[in-house]
């Protein structure tokens, strides 16, 4: 089980339509995994989950209409849960640092 506090610094967000689905290991293989990715709502958290636990990515943010579906105790990877509502905030901060690497936000502490 991973623990309830990690830190994940110095590390891009990342989002792309190709790959948030987070619901194909091969689509998930393009993305780049020393990254924390934006899991887009599909209705299969458990799935999304054991993908990106399996991938390695340094950590994702997960759209869910459920956010407590992270107290599932069985997360072995750094993950958030976020309401669609939040969503589009978070996706607009990470097409900043995606469109200006050079001023890419960084995301701190899970």
């Amino acid at each position: 089980m991973f623990p309830a506090s990690a830190f994940v610094e110095n590390v891009p967000l990342v989002y792309n339509k190709t790959y948030s689905a987070c619901n194909s290991s091969k689509l998930l293989s393009e993305a780049p995994l020393d990254a924390i990715i934006v899991c887009e709502e599909t209705g299969f958290f458990e799935d999304q989950l054991d993908l990106i636990c399996a991938s390695n990515f340094r950590g994702a943010i997960f759209v869910s209409k459920d956010t407590e579906l992270l107290e599932l105790g069985r997360v072995s990877c750094p993950g958030v849960v976020i309401s669609p509502e939040d969503a589009p905030a978070v996706l607009n901060y990470a097409k900043i640092g995606q469109a200006n690497p050079g001023l890419r936000p960084n995301v701190l502490g899970f």
